[in-house]
C-alpha cells in the first residue's frame, strides 16, 4: 500500500500539466535615435527579470518561455496566444507580453504628440498556465524601466541609467546604480548597492518586505522615511534628525477638494544632499555603508 500511495503522489504534477512548451527568444534591439535620454522599456506579467549592463549600443533580449496545460488542446491554444510584443517609439523600445488578457495604447495630446504608453492585464480567464523568464544585456548607459508581477524577481546589474523597477510578488535587486532610481513592490524585499549617491528624488517603497540600502561612505542626502510597523536603522554616524515633513495631497471629498497633510521622518546624512523617500509598511529599512 505504501508504494501505490507514493506512486500516486509523485504523479499529480503530471496529471494537473500534461502538455508542456518551452521556447527560447533571441532577439538584438537597436534604437533608431540613439542618445542619452533613449528608454528600454519590459513589461512581464509571469516571471523574473534579470538585467546586465556592457559596453555596447544594443539592447540583446532573450526570452525562456514556458506554457503548461492538461491537453494539448489548451497547449495549442496558448501557443497561438501568448507572445512577445515589440514597438519601436523612435528613441524608445518597449517589449511586452502579447496575450488574450493584454490592452496596450498610446495616449495622445491634442497637438497629436505621443503622450504615454498605457499597459495592463486585467480580466485574465485562461485555462492554462505561462511564464517568461528574461535575461538581457543592456547598454551601460540606457534608462530603463522593467517591471514583472509573479513568479520572478527583478535583478539588475552594472547600469549607470535611471532605474525604474516594479514588482508584485517578488524581490529587487540593483547593484553598481548610480542615478535616479524608483524601485517598489508590494510582497518582497528591495536591496541596492550604490557606487555613488543615487539621483535626486530616488523614491524605494515595498509594503511587505525590508529596503536594503548599501551607500558610499560619503554618502550625503536628505532621507525621508515613512512606516507603519517598520523601523530605519543605519550605521552612518554623521546623521542630524531634521523638522517633520509635511506633504500635501488634494482628495476629492463630497463638499469639494480636501487636503489631506502626511507626516514624514526627516534624517540628514553627511550634511544633506539630494532627497531619498523610503517607504515600508510592514518592513525596516537600513542604511549601511557600502
Amino acid at each position: 500500500m505504501k508504494r501505490t500511495a507514493m506512486l500516486f503522489i509523485l504523479l499529480i504534477p503530471a496529471l494537473l500539466w500534461g502538455q508542456v512548451h518551452k521556447e527560447v527568444i533571441r532577439k538584438e534591439l537597436s534604437f533608431e535615435k540613439s542618445n542619452s535620454s533613449n528608454v528600454f522599456l519590459l513589461a512581464n506579467i509571469n516571471g523574473s527579470v534579470e538585467a546586465e549592463g556592457y559596453d555596447g549600443n544594443v539592447v540583446i533580449l532573450e526570452a525562456q518561455l514556458q506554457l503548461k496545460a492538461k491537453t494539448m488542446e489548451r497547449l495549442n491554444a496558448a501557443k497561438q496566444q501568448i507572445s512577445l510584443g515589440f514597438l519601436d517609439r523612435y528613441d524608445s523600445i518597449i517589449v511586452f507580453v502579447k496575450g488574450p488578457c493584454g490592452d496596450e495604447d498610446t495616449g495622445i495630446s491634442k497637438k497629436g504628440k505621443r503622450q504615454k504608453w498605457y499597459y495592463q492585464w486585467n480580466n485574465c480567464d485562461i485555462n492554462y498556465d505561462f511564464n517568461i523568464d528574461f535575461k538581457l544585456k543592456i547598454p551601460n548607459d540606457l534608462n530603463i524601466y522593467l517591471s514583472t508581477i509573479n513568479n520572478g524577481d527583478i535583478e539588475v546589474n552594472g547600469i549607470n541609467g535611471s532605474l525604474d523597477l516594479h514588482n508584485i510578488n517578488g524581490d529587487i535587486s540593483a547593484s553598481g546604480a548610480k542615478k535616479y532610481t524608483y524601485a517598489h513592490t508590494i510582497n518582497g524585499d528591495l536591496t541596492l548597492e550604490y557606487d555613488d549617491t543615487p539621483g535626486p528624488n530616488s523614491s524605494y517603497y515595498t509594503l511587505n518586505g525590508d529596503i536594503k540600502a548599501y551607500l558610499p561612505s560619503d554618502f550625503q542626502a536628505e532621507v525621508t522615511f515613512k512606516s507603519y510597523n517598520g523601523d530605519i536603522y543605519t550605521d552612518f554616524e554623521e546623521i542630524q534628525q531634521q523638522p517633520m515633513m509635511f506633504r500635501k495631497q488634494s482628495e476629492e471629498a463630497v463638499t469639494g477638494i480636501a487636503f489631506k497633510l502626511e507626516s514624514r521622518s526627516v534624517i540628514s546624512f553627511g550634511g544633506g544632499g539630494p532627497q531619498l523617500d523610503f517607504e515600508t509598511f510592514n518592513g525596516d529599512a537600513y542604511l549601511r555603508k557600502n
